[in-house]
């Protein structure tokens, strides 16, 4: 509520420059829009809006420049698609630790619960490689540090700027348990994933209907890899501007 109101007021009073710090990490969905909305019309405008947010697919979207700072100090001042590259070189670089609660929350929501780690692999293999034509299993291991808390488990993958597909424990088999405190485990059995060769980030969240409890954006990277049936690796490699995934099909020539 605090956040609406601020932006409400400050974009009403039409400043020279407008800086938004992390605004679309709140509120719900109708109210991101309407910022990224406002924000597009001051910058019509002509005036300045400096957008601070680690939403890379509205960085993409709103932003003609970008600037990056690291512990105070400037990393990077250029076009955005240099940024965006440059930021995603330095995330993939920061995903080192597997204890999950150790990595610090760009926004912390309401505490009842904590991720604590992740994995996913192929069926019946530990491989870090994932094969993008075989089954999965997913499993988000979790902390409730209250009793009485009803939680979900999600997780979402994307390039680094556009999420591609998201899973969610209440999605079909509507698996959003009250429970109790301790550590507990999520596990989630998925088909192929069809993504084409390449790097990808899984972003993680525990929720509740309509609320957030836990979020950590681009946890955790994964490396994808597609086969030919006979078991050969596919040479394709995912390009810049190229589709991310690979649906079953062929080809005849008459």
């Amino acid at each position: 509520m605090y956040v609406r109101l601020a932006f409400a007021v400050a974009a009403h009073l039409e400043p020279e420059i407008l800086l938004v710090d992390e605004v679309l990490a709140v509120g719900d969905a109708e109210f991101q829009k309407k910022c990224l909305g406002k924000m597009k019309d001051i910058a019509a405008g002509g005036r300045t809006v400096l957008f601070v947010s680690h939403n890379m697919a509205a960085i993409a979207t709103l932003c003609n420049r970008g600037i990056i700072l690291q512990n105070g100090c400037l990393v990077s001042d250029a076009n955005i698609q240099e940024c965006i590259s440059t930021y995603l070189s330095i995330t993939k670089n920061l995903i080192t630790t597997k204890n999950l609660a150790r990595v610090q929350r760009i926004v912390k929501y309401t505490g009842e619960a904590m991720i604590i780690c992740f994995s996913i692999h192929n069926v019946n293999s530990d491989d870090d490689i994932i094969s993008a034509d075989k089954p999965c299993k997913a499993e988000l291991v979790f902390e409730v540090l209250e009793d009485n808390v009803t939680v979900g488990g999600e997780f979402s993958i994307s390039d680094g700027i556009q999420k591609l597909c998201l899973f969610h424990s209440g999605n079909r088999n509507g698996l959003i348990p009250i429970l109790n405190k301790g550590i507990y485990k999520l596990i989630c059995h998925t088909e192929a994933l069809r993504l084409y060769s390449g790097e990808y980030f899984i972003s993680l969240a525990l929720t509740r209907p309509g609320i957030p409890i836990d979020y950590i954006e681009n946890a955790v990277l994964i490396n994808v890899e597609l086969s030919h049936r006979d078991g050969s690796m596919y040479d394709y490699k995912k390009v810049a501007g190229s589709s991310n995934f690979y649906i079953e099909h062929r080809w005849e020539l008459k």
